[in-house]
């Protein structure tokens, strides 16, 4: 990668930026595959409620736009800022930055499990009183704040890939800003079409288990208690 950018530099041929573009897209796919990377909470977020593929498409993306930002303004802060060896630095802003995800993570769990049982207490209510015009209980996307995405979003993306750091370090360093965004912004892509398919198919898992409402319900709040875990754990190790 260090070779392709150095060719941009010199050469500013199409055949590297293809070959740059390429390689940060397909970095981004295998790096979103390992773990973390907002798939868990992301998967856990679509099974809890009625949620659209358009929605999923959104957060996904927004996931990779807050990551590549977030590695930006990181890099920004490192190279013009900071003089001594930035390595130990990258670790330890990684580490708060993951326990400041895992708060967010662990308020969105308890924000979602209180509107669950909120509107379960409200059907229960409507099955002794009369029709109330007023009393809404629909579990559809639209019912549902943004401020919940946006929770997710920021917890999901707001660690920074250390692979998008590298990469505008590189390109600060030979002066080709833009170039470092645009592999920024591929590396995101890559990522963000993990994290939609893992969104997807937690959507088409639960569409096909709304037959049975066992287990709508176990999928619904066993992955609420999950969001919850996952938060304690990333708050605790």
């Amino acid at each position: 990668m260090k070779a392709i950018l150095q060719d941009i530099k010199k050469n500013n041929t199409v055949t590297s930026y293809f070959w740059l573009l390429f390689f940060s897209f397909v970095y981004g796919i295998l790096h979103a595959i390992g773990p973390g990377h907002g798939k868990t909470l992301v998967s856990s977020y679509f099974l809890s409620d009625n949620r659209s593929v358009f929605k999923a498409f959104n957060i996904s993306l927004l996931i990779g736009v807050v990551h590549t930002f977030s590695a930006f303004f990181l890099t920004v802060f490192i190279y013009f800022l900071l003089d001594f060896v930035f390595n130990s630095f990258i670790t330890n802003v990684e580490y708060v930055a993951s326990k400041i995800s895992a708060v967010v993570i662990i308020l969105i769990a308890l924000y979602l499990i209180y509107k669950k049982f909120k509107a379960s207490k409200q059907i229960k209510t409507m099955s002794f009183t009369s029709h109330n015009p007023n009393l809404s209980t629909c579990g559809c996307h639209a019912c549902h704040t943004k401020s919940e995405d946006i929770g997710v979003i920021l917890a999901a993306g707001i660690v920074p890939c250390p692979g998008t750091v590298t990469i505008f370090i590189f390109t600060f360093g030979l002066g080709i800003y833009y170039i470092g965004f645009l592999s920024a912004i591929f590396m995101s892509l890559g990522m963000s079409l993990i994290i939609f398919i893992t969104a997807y198919l937690s959507i088409n898992i639960r569409k096909k288990s709304s037959s049975s409402t066992r287990l709508i319900k176990f999928l619904e709040y066993g992955s609420l208690v999950f969001i919850l875990l996952l938060g304690l754990f990333l708050l605790l190790v």
